[in-house]
């Protein structure tokens, strides 16, 4: 009966210190946010870095 106590109690602990990992990067990347420069007036077709691009480019980062 020990072990699945203790087996418990070892999950939940790296359940809960995974948790704080995710909290800390979360609102670390949070501040590093930049502010994108106003929209270009480029009309033209193809690739734009806008601010959702950006976005998703700071949180892909591994």
């Amino acid at each position: 009966m020990t072990s699945k106590v203790s087996r418990r109690r070892f999950l939940t602990a790296v359940g809960a210190g995974g948790a704080a990992v995710v909290a800390a990067v979360v609102t670390q990347r949070n501040g590093e946010i930049k502010q994108a420069p106003a929209a270009e007036k480029n009309q033209g077709r193809g690739y734009r870095l806008t601010e959702h691009v950006r976005r998703y480019y700071e949180t892909a980062k591994v």
